[in-house]
């Protein structure tokens, strides 16, 4: 389940980057709120609080992939 939050993630932050470069500022705010929300997400699952370094791992990848 992680690993779909993770590309879900991906998808928001791209998306929210594009909209800001395009001076969709209100489409970009609501990208990166809910990209916000789905960092919560995998933070509060199972897996996360089982390996918090591979937490942090998948976050790192989700900015890494998002630039």
């Amino acid at each position: 389940m992680t690993c779909r939050y993770v590309k879900t993630a991906q998808r928001l932050f791209t998306n929210a980057e594009e909209a800001y470069c395009s001076k969709d500022e209100e489409r970009a705010y609501v990208l990166y709120m809910r990209y916000f929300n789905v960092i919560q997400c995998v933070k509060k699952s199972a897996e996360y609080k089982k390996n918090k370094v591979f937490g942090l791992m998948l976050y790192v990848l989700v900015l890494c992939a998002a630039v």
